[in-house]
């Protein structure tokens, strides 16, 4: 009976060594096929995904695109940045599943080239652009959020370069980035060529939050003032910016010594919660842009608050209903925001539609501030072509 009992306990260990030798190659391999990932470096393979799924391209051309790797989705493999400098997109391939797919995501290419990089989480671009004169630079970041890539901030200025002799205009404007992305103090200083001074123009506090994939943005007070001996045509041009702010309004009247050339009403979003009207106002020899939030509007009267003003701009052309464009189209389609058009010809109404901008501006709803906007895509139609 004792020689049976052994018997069986021997073939019981037996089966179980086996099952659980059994076991541990399965769990083995199924390890192995969850890692086995599609190589975002294979450019043969990465190649033809790129055909049959994205763009006929042909290999030559695909070869000259630019290739920048990072692990951008956390499964701790790279995926593949791809930019077509002669096409309209960038677009982004994962290897994660196993197999190649394309990361949505609406990240355009930028007329003049765009930097690659991954920083503190974000997929950080920085494109190029610019005109006759004027030559930017502007940052965007991007965060992924599971299923796609999520713009959550768009094109903030880091380089302006203008010179335009002609003008006697000449500086270089930066914004000048101090902490990590996800936490930093955003300076924007002007540099004056003709007259080597430097301007901090404004400070701002960018501060992030993943819950909702965006910037909460606070102004701070300025801390230092132009670097020059002479600092008299940049305070006044400060003081008519900001003397009226916080003016409010009634019927559209104005205090003694201002005057009206052009009023409309901003064209925005279509999601904006808020009404802003903006003006062309004159005080003395200085145009300035108004931007007014609509307080109350009952079909008799309507009441307004000045929340922020533009100076003039130094390139040297009149804010007049000439060059100010206040209705702008992009892809052919209604776009927000206003901009100062610079002309082909010699004279304004030698366009019938505007497609160079020296500056543009949008209205920040959270902040009721205006705020530049790249002038890459816009076309504005000319009020005064023909006349």
């Amino acid at each position: 009976m004792k020689k049976i009992i052994g018997i069986i306990f021997l073939i019981a260990l037996v089966f179980a060594t086996a099952v659980g030798c059994t076991s541990k190659e399965s769990a083995s391999l199924e390890n192995h096929e969850e890692i086995n990932i599609a190589d975002t470096k294979d450019k043969d393979a990465l190649y033809t995904f790129v055909k049959q799924g994205l763009t006929d391209v042909s290999r030559e051309d695909f070869d000259k695109w630019g290739f920048y790797y990072s692990d951008i989705t956390g499964d701790s493999s790279d995926e593949v940045v791809m930019v077509n400098e002669n096409g309209e997109k960038i677009e982004i391939v994962s290897g994660d599943s196993g197999e190649y797919q394309r990361i949505p995501s609406e990240i355009y290419v930028s007329p003049y080239g765009d930097e690659i990089e991954f920083k503190d989480g974000f997929l950080v671009i920085k494109g190029k652009s610019g005109g006759t004169g004027a030559q930017y630079i502007y940052m965007s970041l991007y965060a992924f959020d599971q299923k796609e890539m999520v713009n959550v901030l768009e094109q903030l200025n880091v380089l302006e370069d203008v010179n335009a002799p002609s003008q006697n205009v000449s500086f270089q404007r930066t914004g000048e980035i101090d902490g990590k992305l996800t936490d930093f103090v955003y300076t924007v200083v002007k540099h004056d060529n003709n007259s080597e001074t430097d301007t901090v123009e404004k400070q701002e506090q960018y501060t992030y939050n993943a819950d909702t994939k965006s910037f909460a943005v606070k102004s701070l007070e300025i801390q230092s003032k132009s670097q020059s001996g002479n600092e008299n045509d940049s305070d006044n041009k400060n003081d008519l910016t900001t003397q009226y702010i916080g003016l409010k309004i009634k019927d559209s009247i104005l205090p003694d010594g201002l005057s009206e050339s052009m009023g409309w009403i901003y064209n925005g979003k279509e999601s904006a919660t808020k009404e802003y009207l903006c003006a062309v106002i004159t005080d003395g020899s200085q145009e300035i842009i108004w931007l007014e939030r609509v307080l109350k509007s009952d079909g008799n009267t309507i009441e307004t608050e000045v929340v922020d003003a533009i100076a003039c701009p130094e390139y040297g052309y009149s804010l007049n209903s000439d060059l100010l464009v206040t209705c702008l189209l992009k892809d052919g389609k209604q776009y927000e925001g206003i901009a100062l058009a610079i002309p082909s010809g010699k004279a304004a109404y030698d366009d019938e539609y505007f497609e160079n901008f020296y500056k543009a501006w949008r209205v920040n709803e959270d902040t009721d501030k205006f705020e530049e906007m790249p002038t890459d895509g816009l076309k504005g139609e000319n009020p005064a072509y023909g006349i």
